[in-house]
């Protein structure tokens, strides 16, 4: 298996475009085909449906994207590791982060201010931002250790809360719930959830306050942020949030709603390694989110 198959795989899994992609990637249609029936052929499994012109990401597709995604991050984290031991790795900040649209006016304000960094941020939604932290292929993780399984060990992490809110509940427009400033968790027992991947942090975290609250998520559909709101909105189940994310909300078809338990409040953490001296990227990264702590959020150093 070659690394060029994974890349062109992962590029086409994103559009489900052949054309699309053999632009993006700047080689031709026949030689994209060509590589991904190879690889196909190599796994013994089709990655893709196809209907005439029309391609899709099948099942198997969906598991190998994630295997295909972990070796090219780990590959990544392998090159960042190596640059780091140059002198340009003072002025590089890798973050890892839980929510990138979440936090995209941070990483933006960073970004316009600190022009003489160079920020590499990549989306870490599960456990694996623990590893990524431990063998230097990202700096900082944005997320929230309440989100890890009880007993994790957390004591090697040095934290900064920069952020909090409180969990929600994303509901239709129409729903009873919409007219409610606020629910207990338990009310919604019998409702059906459109959930994140079980592999997912946010995921784990939502069960848990769950069965705090007496009950298990009946699930009618599992999909990723970027779809949530939208089958919400078209009445396929209720899903989780925060205030912390809803604050983006634009669609009048949905409505956020608060879960006023009192264990329902969503921390938002700047996580990095305890004892792990910080370059000049990263002091400046972590001043910033002080500050920003302070003047969006009015939580003080």
């Amino acid at each position: 298996m070659e690394l060029l198959q994974l890349t062109y795989f992962l590029a086409l899994a994103e559009t489900e475009h052949v054309t699309k992609t053999a632009e993006k990637l700047m080689i031709s249609q026949p030689t994209l085909s060509l590589t991904i029936r190879r690889l196909e052929e190599e796994l013994g499994a089709d990655l893709f449906d196809r209907n005439g012109r029309n391609i899709h990401l099948n099942e198997n597709g969906r598991i190998f994207r994630s295997y295909a995604q972990n070796a090219l991050h780990t590959l990544e984290a392998g090159v960042t590791d190596l640059k780091r031991r140059s002198s340009a790795a003072q002025y590089t900040i890798s973050v890892g982060i839980q929510s990138p649209y979440v936090w995209q006016d941070l990483i933006g304000q960073f970004a316009s201010q600190s022009q003489n960094y160079i920020l590499s941020q990549r989306s870490v939604e599960d456990d694996a931002f623990e590893q990524a932290l431990r063998n230097n292929s990202i700096d900082f993780y944005i997320g929230s250790l309440q989100d890890l399984s009880e007993g994790a060990q957390t004591d090697v992490f040095e934290t900064f809360t920069f952020a909090r809110g409180r969990l929600c509940i994303i509901v239709p427009a129409a729903s009873p719930y919409a007219q409610r400033k606020s629910v207990k968790l338990a009310e919604l027992s019998q409702e059906s959830f459109i959930c994140r991947p079980k592999a997912e942090v946010f995921q784990q975290y939502t069960n848990r306050l769950c069965e705090m609250a007496g009950f298990q998520p009946k699930v009618s559909m599992i999909s990723d942020y970027t779809m949530r709101e939208a089958m919400v909105a078209e009445g396929h189940g209720l899903s989780f949030s925060s205030t912390l994310a809803t604050r983006w909300l634009n669609d009048s078809r949905i409505q956020a709603v608060e879960i006023e338990d009192d264990f329902a409040v969503r921390l938002q953490q700047l996580i990095w390694l305890k004892d792990k001296p910080l370059t000049k990227g990263a002091k400046s990264f972590l001043s910033f989110v002080q500050d920003y702590a302070e003047r969006i959020w009015q939580i003080k150093q």
